[in-house]
């Protein structure tokens, strides 16, 4: 069995309307762009909301600036220090509440049925 150990993430949600007409295959291609893996002990700081909430504000600022990945409008964002729990953050970084859920999977399978899965870059 494959042990997949959770890392930290923020993860960019996009506006519902762009999700529903962007074909799943560019949504794939694209999610890396508004991901932010974290350290594997981020979340054990005493202060890993407030950099989570000065993270986001970074990446929306450079999100908007990074040109066609751009047209896929951000949101909010789900900071995820645990795998299935988290804080919803929006684009200034507010703190808008909690939520229980899992990250979104960067992947698809081809017509074979062989999974094809994006690894998310390192940001930090």
């Amino acid at each position: 069995m494959n042990e997949v150990r959770f890392v930290p993430l923020i993860e960019g949600r996009l506006d519902p309307e762009a999700e529903r007409r962007v074909p799943i295959f560019i949504l794939a291609l694209t999610h890396p762009t508004r991901v932010v893996r974290l350290d594997p002990e981020f979340a054990k700081r005493d202060d890993h909301l407030g950099r989570a909430q000065a993270l986001v504000r970074a990446h929306h600022e450079r999100y908007l600036k990074s040109g066609p990945h751009a047209g896929l409008p951000i949101v909010g964002y789900r900071y995820f220090p645990a795998p299935d729990w988290g804080f919803e953050l929006g684009v200034d970084g507010a703190l808008l509440g909690t939520f229980q859920g899992r990250p979104i999977e960067a992947g698809f399978s081809l017509a074979g049925g062989e999974p094809l899965r994006f690894v998310l870059p390192h940001e930090g």
